[in-house]
């Protein structure tokens, strides 16, 4: 891993698992217009943060939804991430969010899932 992509000083739980990102809102006519979720890979995650694989960058300060089966879990966790910085090589994007504790998240049983693997 990059120092310039080693932003959290927390531990982190590497996952390789499958994850939707909520995309924002398209105007349409634009390419890409009516894709709501993108499928992606989750490399790894904190209690308050997560870097995820992705085919497309995303804009700085977007806040989007992240739904992943995290292992241990019998249902998806969603929970609100805001895009922090964008890092792309050869038509992959990694992307890291800042995770926020919001109201209708599963960002407590996210945070409880992570006390328990460490």
């Amino acid at each position: 891993m990059d120092d310039e992509q080693n932003y959290r000083g927390e531990m982190r739980l590497e996952a390789r698992i499958p994850v939707f990102v909520e995309l924002p809102e398209q105007d349409e006519g634009e390419p890409g217009s009516g894709e709501a979720l993108l499928l992606c890979r989750l490399v790894d995650f904190s209690a308050n943060g997560a870097r995820i694989l992705m085919d497309r960058p995303l804009p700085v300060g977007a806040i989007l939804r992240i739904s992943a089966q995290l292992p241990e879990q019998h249902r998806p966790l969603t929970v609100v991430g805001e895009v922090r910085w964008v890092s792309c090589d050869e038509g992959s994007c990694m992307v890291g969010f800042s995770l926020y504790e919001a109201d209708q998240t599963d960002i407590l049983q996210w945070k409880s899932l992570l006390a328990r693997r460490l």
